[in-house]
């Protein structure tokens, strides 16, 4: 076996697939499975994955370590596991993927390039990111910026992710209001969102069949003032609330889990069980 190889295969720890296998399989089944990591030391579940995160740190930082020093800085850090922060991994804009979208005070998409990946598809995916979201950010590792800031768009901002695993802002990013397409933003939406905010700027819902309404409700917002739209976009994001006994997962699990565990889709049951799960011994 290689070593990319292996470290790939640790990476895999992280994925929602691995564990979903944990909660149902159990301790054993997923100490088998991370057998290509040494967890001599490791006194918990949960110490196995810290362990599995150092070795990413030290020899492979791929797309996860880098969305999870995003979640960790903003959601652990700077809103403190606010219900009124959204943040999200692989949200659908256009004919793209954000790789890290955040809705506070306004919404932002950070999209990561690793010392992996290429510049390949970055136009593409700022202009549909400019279509939904006010400011977009470019992640990149800080031994890349003399080589790759002149790649990135003036009006993008530019976040560095340093050796010592801190993130730091190079360049701000420049508001994209003058390129908002609604009809980008309302594909964003969910079914009993876009209805929310046709009633909360016209004061009613269309009546016709349902399967007229969506279509009704879409022509109505597109006739929106850019700003409303986007506010109305804003508020239905912030609505996507973490439920409390996730924020409690979050507070109990190991730092590493951070990305993984808010991207994860778990039953109630679920969560009550990884948090029993992460704490058993090894």
């Amino acid at each position: 076996m290689t070593e990319l190889t292996k470290l790939r295969s640790i990476a895999s720890l992280f994925s929602t697939s691995a564990i979903k296998r944990l909660i149902s399989e159990g301790t054993q089944s997923f100490i088998d499975s991370s057998g290509k990591l040494d967890v001599n030391g490791c006194s918990s579940v949960g110490s196995i994955f810290d362990s599995a995160y150092s070795e990413l740190l030290g020899s492979y930082r791929n797309e996860y370590v880098y969305k999870n020093a995003i979640a960790e800085k903003l959601i652990r850090g700077t809103h403190r596991f606010s219900r009124n922060c959204y943040f999200s991994t692989e949200f659908r804009v256009g004919n793209s993927l954000a790789d890290v979208v955040v809705a506070n005070g306004t919404t932002t998409v950070y999209e990561i390039k690793t010392e992996f990946d290429s510049f390949e598809r970055l136009e593409g995916q700022i202009c549909d990111y400019s279509k939904a979201f006010e400011y977009i950010h470019v992640v990149i590792p800080e031994k890349k910026l003399s080589d790759w800031e002149l790649k990135i768009p003036k009006n993008v901002g530019i976040t560095v992710l340093s050796n010592e695993y801190t993130l730091r802002e190079r360049r701000p990013a420049a508001s994209n209001i003058e390129h908002f397409d609604l009809e980008t933003m309302f594909a964003c939406f969910r079914r009993m969102e876009f209805i929310a905010a046709v009633e909360n700027q016209f004061d009613y819902i269309p009546e016709c069949k349902p399967v007229e309404l969506k279509a009704r409700c879409r022509e109505l917002f597109l006739t929106l003032d850019p700003l409303v739209a986007h506010e109305e976009f804003l508020a239905a994001l912030k609505c996507r609330q973490m439920r409390c006994e996730k924020i409690e997962l979050l507070k109990n699990a190991p730092s590493s889990l951070t990305s993984a565990l808010i991207s994860a889709n778990l039953s109630l049951k679920e969560i009550a069980r990884l948090n029993e799960v992460l704490g058993e011994g090894v």
